[in-house]
């Protein structure tokens, strides 16, 4: 990441790659503000919950991932819950 996109970032303008711009523009919804750089709107409307995910890393890459995608994450399993993401069949959240 380079000084100009750490300062855009800092400040209160949104960063859209180019797919998210083009899915706008094709959409005609407009652009929507979103705090966190947009690279594609593929998951938008998506809302992920996580269980079984030890590896503090790994569960960072997949929120970045996510996020960057247009999707939210969730904590707890709700009925928002659009997608669980889990290491087995046997947790909790799963059932």
């Amino acid at each position: 990441m380079g000084s100009t996109f750490l300062d855009v970032l800092a400040s209160s303008a949104g960063i859209l790659g180019p797919p998210a711009l083009q899915q706008a523009a094709r959409s005609g919804d407009g652009l929507f503000h979103n705090n966190r750089p947009i690279y594609n709107n593929c998951m938008r409307g998506v809302i992920t919950c996580f269980t079984g995910i030890r590896k503090k890393d790994e569960l960072t890459q997949l929120v970045h991932l996510i996020h960057s995608m247009g999707g939210s994450i969730r904590k707890d399993m709700m009925t928002k819950v659009t997608h669980l993401i889990c290491n087995s069949t046997g947790g909790e959240k799963y059932q």
